[in-house]
């Protein structure tokens, strides 16, 4: 998520810089004077016809989503260095316990991780329900000799895939 996040930020950035190199290079080779671009009254109207168009065109559930990904935008919301930090502590916790104890020392924790000792001192993570369910339905499988080791990769990541499907049905609708 956080690539497909930079990639459209790089994407935009170069859209917006090359709509606007085009735009006034055009507008200065054709001798124009750049100060008469700058007249908020017409940026007002062209904003307010904007979003009036959004507002009748889009049902309610889809403006309240652009109002919570403005939000989100101006928060700066989102994982930071110290998310993916404690993140690796947590794993590299539970790998060390699954090696030096077993796997099946790992089955109380995965059962119950609100319960868990140790991914109760996570709290980024274990804020997260969906990062909580991800990491724990699939060692359930392979705690309870389910599933081997070679196959719990393809479970992941078709986990993914249908998570990532859940969430672009969801915005559809």
């Amino acid at each position: 998520m956080i690539l497909q996040t930079e990639g459209f930020f790089v994407k935009f950035l170069f859209g917006f810089i090359f709509v606007l190199a085009t735009v006034l290079g055009g507008f200065v080779l054709r001798h124009g004077n750049l100060m008469t671009l700058v007249i908020p009254t017409e940026y007002l109207i062209i904003i307010g016809c904007l979003i009036g168009g959004m507002i009748m065109k889009n049902p309610g559930y889809v403006l309240i989503g652009v109002l919570k990904g403005i939000v989100g935008l101006l928060k700066g919301g989102g994982p930071v260095k110290k998310d993916y930090t404690e993140l690796l502590q947590m794993m590299y916790e539970l790998l060390q316990l699954a090696r030096k104890e077993g796997v099946l020392a790992l089955e109380e924790h995965v059962n119950d991780p609100h319960a868990s000792k140790i991914l109760g001192k996570y709290k980024s993570f274990s804020n997260d329900h969906h990062a909580v369910a991800f990491l724990c339905d699939s060692p359930k499988l392979f705690v309870a000799v389910v599933l081997d080791a070679h196959n719990m990769d393809e479970l992941m990541e078709r986990d993914l895939e249908v998570s990532h499907h859940e969430v672009s049905n969801h915005r559809k609708r």
